[in-house]
């Protein structure tokens, strides 16, 4: 059986296409939910239409939204490895054998490697090989991508740069290229099963939309508060913008007082996380993005949207010399940069509706179970 051991939003949006190609195939497929978003898995699984057989790390039907509940909530994933390390393979797992896919950076990749190690099952990562070229920026999340792609048994590069690096560095495992992330299969899915690319698209392009909800922008006071700042600065420029909160961004604004600046601009509208669906019609309705997120890096490239990436660096070329380029700060420059890109966009559906990262995916652990 194909397991899918994951816990955050991005991770359920990025690994929904290929649930979706098990259940048309008619396979039977597991979710190990590892609840770090809890609150959100329902209504994602919905978009997509996927009906998984859904086993729960937690109880707990509350996303993890503070320090104080992700210690908690990786201290209750840990438990499970000596508490329970005897009977992970059946409490956690349904007593079945397979591959459980991974993905990505966060704290719940690592803990669902663990998990699946500790059960004696293979394991896969998915969007296996990005890389700032520094081990500690951003930490954690550069040294949980490297360090799971030396544990797992399969990685799956999403192009030609992630391919070479996890070669370079010598990741001695089956590496298989999908020739490019399934983030795009995912938004190419959902604007199909809701009919997004088919909607009279508007030509008025009348705001922006920017989201701030990276560890390393979050936990540190100085880097929220530039990018805070540098948003309000393009913002008060380029008009309405649309801050879409993540639960732990609303948090960490507060505790460093920066909402109160926030809430009385007069071009920054605070919107509350959307489902999928109308955050993807929300993105190809904007003029320009700035964000922190890579996911929303790549969902701009593929719709072609000016995007100013409020980092100093990033793993993901996705965008980079196009549609994107990294912050410099300067607020004259970066806005001039934008002011540019939006006068050349153009309506671009994602394309690849094939699915074919997702198929490739599959295509190999089917090779995998065939031979075992």
């Amino acid at each position: 059986m194909i397991h899918f051991a994951i816990g955050t939003k991005a991770q359920f949006i990025k690994m929904a296409p290929i649930m979706y190609l098990l259940q048309e195939e008619g396979e039977l497929y597991h979710l190990l939910d590892l609840s770090q978003h809890a609150s959100l898995t329902g209504k994602i699984l919905n978009d997509f239409g996927l009906t998984p057989i859904v086993t729960t790390l937690t109880k707990s039907k509350a996303s993890v939204t503070t320090y104080l509940q992700a210690v908690t909530w990786l201290a209750k994933g840990l438990w499970q490895l000596t508490a329970h390390r005897r009977n992970l393979h059946k409490r956690l797992f349904n007593g079945q054998n397979g591959v459980a896919l991974l993905h990505g950076d966060t704290m719940s990749t690592l803990v669902g490697l663990y998990l699946a190690r500790a059960a004696g099952i293979k394991t896969a990562l998915i969007e296996a090989g990005l890389s700032s070229g520094k081990l500690f920026d951003p930490f954690p999340e550069e040294w949980i991508r490297r360090h799971t792609g030396r544990m797992v048994d399969f990685l799956f590069p999403p192009d030609e740069i992630s391919e070479a690096w996890l070669r370079e560095k010598h990741f001695d495992h089956q590496i298989i290229n999908t020739g490019y992330n399934t983030g795009r299969d995912s938004l190419n899915l959902i604007a199909v099963k809701h009919a997004i690319f088919s909607e009279k698209p508007r030509n008025d392009f009348s705001y922006g939309i920017a989201t701030l909800h990276r560890l390393e922008t979050l936990s540190s006071k100085r880097r929220l508060v530039r990018a805070t700042r540098h948003m309000m600065n393009i913002a008060a420029q380029l008009g309405i913008t649309r801050f879409y909160l993540h639960p732990p961004t609303e948090h960490a604004l507060k505790k460093y007082r920066l909402m109160e600046a926030i809430q009385s601009s007069n071009v920054i509208e605070l919107y509350p996380l959307k489902p999928y669906p109308d955050f993807v019609r929300s993105m190809m309705e904007a003029k320009f993005v700035l964000t922190d997120g890579g996911s929303i890096q790549e969902e701009a490239s593929y719709l072609e949207k000016p995007c100013l990436i409020l980092r100093n660096r990033t793993e993901r070329n996705h965008g980079i010399g196009k549609n994107a380029m990294l912050a410099t700060w300067d607020v004259k420059q970066d806005v001039t940069h934008l002011i540019k890109k939006i006068s050349e966009t153009r309506e671009q559906s994602a394309g690849n509706r094939d699915m074919q990262a997702s198929r490739t995916i599959l295509k190999a652990i089917d090779e995998f179970r065939s031979r075992s």
